[in-house]
């Protein structure tokens, strides 16, 4: 009985493995010039994958660090009913350098002589807080044409230890 059980426990394991494989990209949707922005693929129920590789020019962006690869794997024994889930993220760091709305890369997996391809995810990216703070106090503060600034009129200068 326990050899026939075994059997069956292999055979749902094996059908579980081909699972429906998908790849999929994710990013956050905005940040500003000059922050970093993480991109990462994620990949389900695949567990040989080749590393990804992004082209080496991304319009708006530099490539900083990647890949940093994570896996998780788990199986789930419910009333001899087996579950296999794998998942395998592929995270790069990225700069932004510009401004402006922009398509991050998709790539493409081949598993088992199959192609997979990611979605493309979009992200908006503005000027840093500090630009436009900069922009604004030059448009609204008077211009100071003997560079003079303003002092206390008691006679007390603070000072920073």
């Amino acid at each position: 009985m326990k050899r026939i059980s075994f059997i069956i426990l292999c055979l749902f394991t094996v059908v579980s493995i081909h699972a429906n494989i998908t790849i999929t990209a994710r990013s956050q949707s905005s940040a500003q010039v000059g922050e970093t922005v993480r991109l990462q693929y994620v990949v389900n129920h695949a567990d040989i994958v080749d590393e990804p590789h992004l082209p080496p020019v991304i319009d708006g962006f530099k490539v900083l660090y990647g890949p940093a690869i994570s896996v998780s794997k788990s199986i789930q024994i419910i009333n001899n009913k087996t579950t296999q889930n794998s998942q395998t993220i592929y995270t790069f760091t990225l700069k932004a350098e510009k401004e402006g709305t922009f398509t991050l890369p998709s790539i493409n997996i081949f598993i088992n002589n199959k192609r997979y391809t990611s979605n493309k995810p979009k992200i908006t990216v503005t000027k840093t807080a500090a630009d436009n703070k900069n922009r604004q106090s030059h448009r609204s503060s008077p211009q100071n044409p003997t560079n003079q600034t303003n002092r206390p009129t008691n006679g007390y200068t603070p000072s920073i230890n």
